[in-house]
């Protein structure tokens, strides 16, 4: 039992720190993204943006703030950011002794969330306002 606490602490901790640090890193992943990254290979080869095309510039964008601007680029972080967060809240929760469950446990939730990602992919082919 006491294990988990310690887990628990962690993964509560952890977050916190990295928010902490969050001038130190956003400085490295604006310098990452910018030019030390190579393009997509797929996109490259075929003309058609691949389902993870658009994550570097949703990313950047997050880090600059510009939420709107990012979930047109791609939806995958900011999903994972709020899945995190619900993830996060419960953890807190345990801590607290008032466990809670925010986000469902059962396989339908985590095919549901791919089905979104690729729902979106498919829809930036053809809505001109989602293209990248």
């Amino acid at each position: 039992m006491k294990a988990k606490y310690i887990w628990a602490w962690i993964g509560v901790l952890v977050p916190v720190v990295g928010i902490c640090l969050f001038p130190v890193w956003q400085k490295l992943f604006l310098w990452i993204g910018s030019d030390v990254l190579p393009p997509c290979f797929f996109y490259q080869a075929t003309g058609i943006p691949c389902p993870g095309c658009g994550l570097t510039r949703s990313v950047l964008s997050l880090l600059h703030g510009e939420i709107f601007s990012s979930l047109r680029y791609n939806v995958a972080p900011l999903m994972l950011l709020t899945v995190g967060g619900l993830f996060w809240i419960e953890l807190v929760a345990f801590l607290m002794h008032r466990p809670v469950k925010l986000v469902p446990r059962g396989s339908w939730f985590i095919y549901t969330l791919i089905g979104i990602f690729f729902l979106i992919a498919v829809l930036r082919l053809f809505v001109p306002g989602m293209q990248i």
